[in-house]
């Protein structure tokens, strides 16, 4: 016997909705794929172009280093074989002080190539599954009596807090311990994700992690008192 016309309208309708729903769900992956994809290429192509500006720097400090050692032996056996020529050696203290200010702006520009291309090694290692192991693992932060700490690995080797972790300051990383061990109210987490997507921007991060954190002049007291 056939079926009642209305069971096999709601039998289709249900099969259409769970069609959608599988559409919608596949929608969503390839989407996630094509961005984790997009994201890989883009820090791949800044940490190639970062890595060659470091070389490329490594190869011009290294000639100055040569100019400047050749110099300074040459100002030094004309002050020890030929005292009365010392005027003539001007020149070349004028070259020393040169070389060395360019030395100096070099190996800044360096030390900059140099984070930016740990910062895209540290977020290809993230997108690519090979994070485990690398950066701090916030083992210190690990409370042994704490409620869930423990269970949901948020301290150790591969740890979220691994994962998660591109502070470079003890403040920062205090910060992200405590969120993670201390669960903020509904608002006041929908204002972190707030934060984060303000800065989910690649060049503005990039720009955060070529800064230069000094420890001996880090002084969080500070900080606070004057946001007070």
């Amino acid at each position: 016997p056939r079926r009642p016309s209305g069971i096999r309208q709601q039998f289709g309708l249900f099969g259409e909705q769970q069609a959608g729903e599988v559409a919608q769900n596949a929608g969503s992956r390839e989407a996630m794929t094509t961005a984790t994809r997009t994201s890989r290429e883009e820090c791949q192509s800044r940490l190639a172009r970062h890595s060659e500006r470091e070389r490329r720097l490594a190869r011009r400090f290294t000639r100055l280093v040569r100019i400047q050692r050749r110099s300074t032996y040459i100002v030094i056996g004309f002050c020890v074989f030929d005292p009365g020529t010392a005027m003539a050696l001007i020149p070349f203290a004028i070259l020393l002080l040169a070389v060395l200010f360019v030395r100096i702006r070099i190996a800044s520009a360096r030390y900059r190539a140099h984070l930016a291309a740990e910062f895209y090694g540290g977020a290809l290692a993230r997108i690519e599954d090979r994070w485990s192991g690398r950066g701090d693992p916030g083992a210190r932060f690990l409370e042994a009596n704490h409620l869930f700490a423990g269970d949901l690995d948020l301290f150790g080797q591969g740890s979220l807090f691994q994962f998660l972790c591109a502070a470079r300051t003890p403040t920062g990383k205090e910060t992200l311990a405590d969120w993670l061990t201390h669960p903020g109210e509904l608002a006041e987490i929908a204002s972190r994700q707030g934060a984060v997507r303000e800065l989910a921007d690649l060049d503005v991060r990039e720009r955060l992690a070529l800064l230069e954190p000094d420890e001996a002049t880090h002084r969080p007291d500070a900080v606070n008192e004057w946001g007070n």
